[in-house]
């Protein structure tokens, strides 16, 4: 979440699907951290990687129809 803001700046915050994406990302934390831990498989939480990929690309067009360059 930090990265996105350092890259497109706090106007990336005011998209309509920030707060989904940073409840997302924070949900899913966890989990990546447990699994690259060799803890836990993240292919039990395919939905939520789906719902993140879902917000990401919310994220993308709503940057597109801002105007910021999405890298």
């Amino acid at each position: 979440m930090d990265g996105f803001q350092q890259l497109y700046g706090d106007e990336v915050v005011t998209l309509p699907s920030w707060p989904a994406w940073v409840a997302v990302v924070r949900g899913l934390a966890p989990h990546a951290r447990a699994a690259f831990a060799g803890e836990e498989n993240l292919h039990a939480f395919t939905s939520d990687i789906a719902a993140l990929k879902a917000v990401y690309d919310s994220l993308v067009a709503e940057a597109a129809e801002h105007g910021l360059a999405w890298r």
